[in-house]
C-alpha cells in the first residue's frame, strides 16, 4: 500500500484493463502513453508491436540501433507526430524476460507510472509487457500493479483479453 493510500485509510485501485488493436490505438484518448520492452525478446510483442507498426517500425530501427536496449528502468521519451491518438510515448526497459519476477514487473510498473506522472500525463494509460510463450503475461502485469494516479483513472492496455483481475 502506498504511504498516500495508507493515510487516507484506503488500498491503491487496480487499473482499468483494457483490449487493445489497432484500431483502439486509433481512437485513444490522452496524450501519453507508457510501454515495456525485454531486453531479450525481439520482435516486439503485444501493445508494444502494434504502436511499432503505427510509428512504422520507429521503435524496432532504435533497438537495432542499440540506441534503445530494453534494460531495467532505461527510459525513453519519443514524440508519437500524430501516428495515433497520444503525442508521447515513454518507453520503459525491463531487463530480461528470463529473470523477471511478477514482484518486479509490478515494481517496474509502479516506476513507470511514477515517472509519467512526474512529467504531467494524465490519466496514466500503460501497455501491458508481453512476450512469446508466456500467454499470461499481461494478467500477471495487471494484477502486480497497482496504481492511485491524480486527475483520471488509469488503464493498462493488453493485446488479448486478460483473465478477471
Amino acid at each position: 500500500m502506498t504511504q498516500a493510500a495508507a493515510q487516507q485509510g484506503r488500498a491503491p485501485l487496480p487499473p482499468r484493463c483494457r483490449p487493445c488493436g489497432l484500431a483502439d490505438l486509433d481512437s485513444l484518448q490522452g496524450e501519453s502513453i507508457g510501454l515495456f520492452v525485454w531486453s531479450d525478446v525481439r520482435p516486439l510483442r503485444g501493445v508494444a508491436a502494434l504502436i511499432d507498426w503505427r510509428l512504422c517500425g520507429a521503435l524496432s530501427q532504435l533497438l537495432l540501433a542499440r540506441r534503445f536496449l530494453g534494460a531495467p528502468r532505461e527510459t525513453l521519451l519519443y514524440p508519437v507526430r500524430g501516428r495515433f491518438g497520444p503525442r508521447r510515448l515513454f518507453v520503459f526497459g525491463l531487463g530480461s524476460r528470463a529473470a523477471c519476477t511478477a514482484a518486479e514487473l509490478g515494481a517496474h510498473g509502479q516506476h513507470a507510472a511514477l515517472i509519467m506522472q512526474r512529467a504531467g500525463a494524465t490519466p496514466i494509460t500503460l501497455a501491458a509487457p508481453a512476450a512469446p510463450r508466456a500467454l499470461e503475461m499481461e494478467a500477471d502485469f495487471v494484477q502486480a500493479l497497482r496504481l492511485e494516479p491524480p486527475g483520471g483513472a488509469a488503464q493498462v492496455l493488453v493485446e488479448r483479453p486478460a483473465r478477471e483481475v
